[in-house]
């Protein structure tokens, strides 16, 4: 169902973006959840892809971040966009 939304979106508006956000305390699930809904949100076709930050204290766990990067564009993309001087 949402990719039918996000494709409607793309269709609706060519240009606009589709976000897919993982929130809800979620982003602080162990690593293995956090692959297995990137995984469900890059079948979504949505453009942009968040974590949010209501871990403990306000914060994602770092290396659910890091998850997150490495199941939607691999482990060497994300490697290289984090040794990069462009952020």
């Amino acid at each position: 169902m949402i990719r039918e939304l996000v494709e409607f979106t793309h269709r609706y508006k060519p240009g606009t973006l589709a976000m897919c956000f993982l929130n809800s305390s979620v982003e602080c699930a162990d690593p293995a959840t956090i692959s297995q809904v990137a995984l469900k949100m890059k079948e979504t076709g949505a453009d942009i892809h968040a974590i949010g930050d209501g871990g403990f204290g306000g914060c994602t766990p770092p290396k659910n971040i890091y998850q997150l990067s490495v199941s939607l564009k691999g482990e060497h993309y994300t490697w290289f966009r984090m040794a990069s001087v462009n952020k």
